[in-house]
């Protein structure tokens, strides 16, 4: 069995046509039908079935159960190609969701890569929670950061850190930077007028006790982004989101934060890393853990979060 063959099983895990497959390798049919004969041979088990006059591969129970064995396969194989260049800078990959990315860590990346540029070669990945796990499972990435728990055999998961959640309004006398006004009540808000940014359990047990199970708010939208470009204009909405993307609207909008008198739970970030370390990668994540650590207690220390390592 070669990474060869464990591509050409995941090509048609992915198209489910062997035309198809063939095509996207670079490879005949014939080359390729043959390829996972004797794949299948290799295995004493047939992966794929086809049913008569159709087209469309069907994978077995044991093919289904194989998936995970060919993503380890190939994760494997690429940390073995990652040996030729161990004299030099090293791929570390690192995932999370977009909003810590875009909002609490970019400052961080930077000086990692100005600090450590000879050492780490960073590979920065945006990634929703639930695709995180399974990516450090099978050590696609190094290190992650996810804003929900959740429980993998080889996954090490350590709250990392919390922010406060603060409402954001747009405003014609907009507050200063890292500044607040009044306390607003959440009783106060206009459930209509709501620009809904989180969705987690926490955040919409808070929402349903505050304004019933069944308001609806304006417009949901759980991308920063998107969140920017409604504060880009003067409106009457009204946005509950933590406080690194707060202070980031802070300054990029007319915008004045608030505390809230009875806020949400505050939004916990999760640090995860595989229980066995890559073989030569240990350097690596003791040096980014090192730059994080330093970076988030000055972050800790301006009152923008709370670490909890």
């Amino acid at each position: 069995m070669t990474q060869q063959d464990i591509n050409i099983f995941l090509a048609l895990v992915e198209k489910r046509n062997l035309s198809k497959a063939a095509s996207a390798l670079y490879m005949s049919q014939s080359t390729l039908s043959h390829r996972l004969n004797m794949l299948e041979k290799e295995l004493n088990a047939t992966l794929f079935t086809r049913q008569k006059g159709h087209r469309t591969l069907e994978l077995t129970p044991f093919g289904h159960d194989f998936i995970h064995i060919a993503e380890r396969w190939t994760a494997l194989w690429a940390e073995t190609q990652e040996l030729h260049t161990m004299h030099g800078s090293r791929s570390f990959y690192v995932g999370s969701v977009p909003s810590l990315i875009q909002y609490l860590f970019p400052e961080l990346l930077q000086k990692i890569f100005q600090k450590n540029s000879g050492q780490i070669r960073l590979m920065i990945k945006s990634m929703q929670s639930a695709a995180l796990y399974p990516a450090l499972e099978n050590r696609e990435l190094d290190l992650g950061f996810s804003v929900l728990p959740s429980v993998y055999s080889n996954v090490i998961n350590k709250p990392l850190l919390t922010e406060e959640n603060v409402v954001v309004l747009s405003s014609s006398s907009p507050t200063a930077p890292g500044t607040f006004g009044e306390p607003v009540r959440p009783g106060d808000l206009n459930a209509e007028k709501e620009l809904l940014f989180q969705y987690s359990q926490t955040y919409i047990h808070w929402r349903n006790q505050w304004f019933g199970y069944f308001s609806s708010p304006a417009i949901g939208m759980g991308d920063g982004p998107l969140v920017e470009q409604v504060y880009q204009t003067p409106n009457d909405l009204w946005c509950v989101v933590p406080m690194s993307l707060a202070l980031f609207l802070q300054s990029s909008c007319n915008v004045s934060l608030h505390r809230l008198t009875s806020p949400p739970p505050p939004r916990t970030c999760y640090m995860l890393t595989h229980r066995i370390p890559r073989t030569g990668y240990e350097s690596c994540l003791q040096l980014f853990e090192e730059s994080l650590y330093e970076y988030l207690r000055q972050k800790e220390a301006a009152g923008h979060l709370q670490l909890l390592i």
